[in-house]
């Protein structure tokens, strides 16, 4: 990917009109960005990256964060099917579905429903000591 720390382009309509929108419905909370992102590429768009963009969180409308918290087992499985839950089979199978080519989504939705057991049934502290010291893709 590019990077581009002082100046940004703006995003071109025709994009949008060749690879549509963020797929809101099928992904409202997690991975639409990544999906999108994804049909941008398929569609001939190169991603880059904006240094120039600040976002600002607003963590009550965010999601739960399973790596942060210690939650029990109970909190975590009454969480798994919410809309703010990284860790919903529900999202994470749409997200397979809609980024992966059709040979590689049956794997792919096995692979994610098996991360979501550990996540699940391991929780945020086992997680954390199993993969101290390591990026592994969640924030911290």
């Amino acid at each position: 990917m590019d990077f581009l720390p002082t100046r940004c382009v703006l995003f071109p309509v025709e994009a949008v009109r060749k690879a549509g929108l963020i797929n809101e419905r099928r992904l409202p909370h997690y991975g639409a960005d990544y999906e999108f992102t994804n049909r941008l590429r398929r569609h001939g768009y190169q991603p880059f990256l904006c240094g120039d963009v600040k976002v600002d969180n607003d963590v009550s409308n965010t999601g739960y964060d399973l790596y942060h918290r210690d939650l029990t087992l109970a909190q975590r499985l009454r969480r798994l099917t919410s809309i703010k839950s990284p860790y919903n089979p529900k999202y994470r199978t749409n997200y397979a579905l809609l980024t992966f080519p059709w040979y590689c989504v049956p794997s792919a939705i096995l692979v994610y429903w098996l991360k979501t057991m550990v996540e699940v049934l391991c929780g945020g502290r086992v997680l954390r000591k199993v993969f101290s010291g390591t990026d592994r893709g969640f924030s911290g």
